[in-house]
C-alpha cells in the first residue's frame, strides 16, 4: 500500500471509530444496575416510566425501588451520566473541517487571485484521540459508580426511616395505654381520697405520673409525625398522607442477625464501597487527563487543499499544510493544571478511603453497643416490668392487690416496652449505616470492575 493510501485508511478508521459510539446511556444504566442488584436484591430500570406514589402496604425493598425512580437527588446523577456519555461521544469525534474563502483584488494592474478557496482538517486530534477516550471512559464509569453509590445512600436513608416509622407506631401505643392507665389510675386515686381513702398527696402524685406520661406520648407522636413525613420525602413524594403506607415490618433486617467482625467489614468498604471505587476511577480519569495534556504540547498540525483562480481565469489546486507556531502558549500552564488536578484525585481518593474505613469501624462498634444495649434492656428492664406485673394481677385476682397497683404496674411495663422499642430501633438504624458504611452489603460480593465498565461500542 503506498504512503497516500495509507495515511487515507488511517483517516477513514479513526473517522469510523468516532462515529460509533451511542449517546444512549442504557448500558450504563444496565451496569449500575448490574452493580446495585447483589446489594439490594431487586432490579432497577430507569428507562421505565416514574412510578406512582407508594400507597396502601408497602414493603421496605418496594419502599427502596420506588425512590430510586422517584427521587429528584437520583434523577439528578442519571443526568449526570448522560452528561459523561455526551462526554465520552464527543471524545471521540474529530473536530469539524476549516473551509476558508477568500476573494482578492488586483493591485499591480492586471494580476491577483480573485478567487481562493481550502479546506484544512486538524491532524493532531488522530493521535490525541486515544488520552481523550480514556479520560471520557474513566469519568463515565466514575458516574456510573457514583449514581449507584447514591442509589446505596438513599435505599440505606428509606430503611432507616422505615424503621422509625414502624417502631415509632409501637411505641405511640405503648406511650398512649401507659398514659391511660397512669390516667385511670389517677381517677381511682380521686376516688379513694372523695372516700376518705387517700389524701391529697397521693391524688397528687398520681396526677403527675398520669400527665408525665401523656407529655411523653405527645412527644412519641411527634417524632412519629416527623419520622412518616421524612419517609415519605424520601421516596420522592408528598409527605400528605402518611397514613396510607403500611409498611410490612417482616421486611426490616431481623435484630439478632449475626454480626461481622471488624476485619470483615473492612475489607468490604475497602473493596466494594462504592465511593471509593468511583474516586479511584477518577484518578485514572486524571492520569489520561494529564497525559493528553502532555500531549498537547506537540504543535497542532493541519493538512489540506486549497483552490485558486487568478483574472485570467488560470486554476491552481496544491496542498496545504499547517503547524501551530508555539509562541505564546507553549502548554506548559496546562500541563501543571492537569498535573495538579491528578495529584488532588489521588488524595481525595485516599481520603475518601480513609473516611470509608473509619466509617464503618465506627458503625460496627454503634451496631455492637446498641445490640448489648437492646439485651440489656431485654434482661434488666422488660423482664422484670412484665413479672411483676404478672405477679400483681395474680394477686388482684385473688382480692390481694388493688386494682390502682395493677395499673401502675401496666403502665411501668408498657414504659419498659416503649424503651425496648427505642432500643430495637437503634438497633436497626445501626445495621442501615453499617450496611451503608460497608458498601450495600454485609457479605463479599463479586468485584464489579466488570459491571462498572463504562463504555458502548
Amino acid at each position: 500500500m503506498t504512503g497516500w493510501k495509507r495515511c487515507v485508511a488511517t483517516v477513514s478508521a479513526a473517522l469510523a471509530l468516532a462515529g460509533c459510539r451511542s449517546l444512549s446511556v442504557r448500558s450504563d444504566l444496565q451496569q449500575a444496575d448490574e452493580t446495585l442488584a447483589p446489594r439490594m436484591g431487586f432490579h432497577v430500570d430507569w428507562t421505565e416510566d416514574e412510578p406512582a406514589p407508594a400507597r396502601g402496604e408497602l414493603t421496605v425493598p418496594d419502599a427502596m425501588r420506588t425512590a430510586l425512580l422517584r427521587h429528584p437527588a437520583i434523577r439528578a446523577e442519571l443526568a449526570n451520566v448522560a452528561e459523561r456519555r455526551a462526554d465520552l461521544v464527543d471524545a471521540g469525534l474529530l473536530p469539524n473541517p476549516m473551509l476558508s474563502l477568500a476573494f482578492g483584488y488586483p493591485i499591480d494592474g492586471g494580476g491577483g487571485a480573485p478567487a481562493m478557496h481550502g479546506i484544512m482538517q486538524n491532524l493532531s486530534a488522530l493521535w490525541e484521540r486515544g488520552r481523550r477516550v480514556d479520560a471520557a471512559e474513566a469519568e463515565l464509569r466514575a458516574s456510573v459508580l457514583t449514581l449507584a453509590e447514591s442509589a446505596v445512600a438513599l435505599a440505606a436513608m428509606v430503611g432507616r426511616g422505615a424503621a422509625r416509622v414502624h417502631h415509632g407506631r409501637l411505641a405511640v401505643a405503648h406511650a398512649s395505654a401507659a398514659a391511660d392507665a397512669l390516667e385511670e389510675r389517677a381517677t381511682l386515686v380521686r376516688a379513694r381520697e372523695a372516700a376518705g381513702e387517700a389524701d391529697r398527696v397521693a391524688v397528687g402524685e398520681a396526677r403527675v405520673a398520669a400527665a408525665t406520661a401523656r407529655r411523653r406520648e405527645l412527644e412519641v407522636r411527634e417524632r412519629l409525625v416527623m419520622a412518616e413525613r421524612s419517609f415519605l420525602e424520601s421516596l420522592g413524594q408528598p409527605a400528605d398522607d402518611p397514613s396510607a403506607i403500611m409498611l410490612d415490618a417482616s421486611t426490616l433486617p431481623t435484630i439478632d442477625a449475626p454480626l461481622p467482625d471488624e476485619a470483615f467489614v473492612t475489607e468490604l468498604a475497602t473493596t466494594q464501597r462504592l465511593d471509593v471505587l468511583a474516586a479511584f476511577e477518577a484518578v485514572s480519569g486524571a492520569d489520561a487527563r494529564a497525559r493528553l495534556a502532555s500531549l498537547q504540547r506537540v504543535p497542532e498540525l493541519s493538512i489540506g487543499a486549497q483552490y485558486n483562480q487568478n483574472f485570467a481565469r488560470r486554476e491552481a489546486l496544491g496542498p496545504m499544510l499547517g503547524v501551530e507556531i508555539p509562541l505564546f502558549d507553549t502548554g506548559r500552564a496546562a500541563l501543571a493544571k492537569a498535573r495538579a488536578i491528578e495529584e488532588r484525585s489521588e488524595a481525595t481518593a485516599e481520603r475518601i478511603l480513609g473516611e470509608a474505613i473509619r466509617d464503618v469501624r465506627t458503625a460496627r462498634v454503634t451496631h455492637a453497643i446498641a445490640r448489648e444495649r437492646l439485651a440489656w434492656t431485654d434482661d434488666e428492664i422488660v423482664a422484670p416490668a412484665a413479672d411483676i406485673e404478672a405477679i400483681t394481677a395474680a394477686a388482684f385476682a385473688a382480692g390481694e392487690a388493688s386494682r390502682i397497683d395493677l395499673l401502675r404496674r401496666l403502665a411501668a411495663r408498657h414504659e419498659a416496652e416503649l424503651l425496648r422499642e427505642e432500643s430495637r430501633l437503634a438497633v436497626r438504624l445501626a445495621h442501615y449505616d453499617l450496611w451503608r458504611a460497608a458498601g450495600g452489603s454485609l457479605e463479599r460480593l463479586p468485584t464489579p470492575s466488570e459491571t462498572a465498565e463504562g463504555g458502548e461500542s
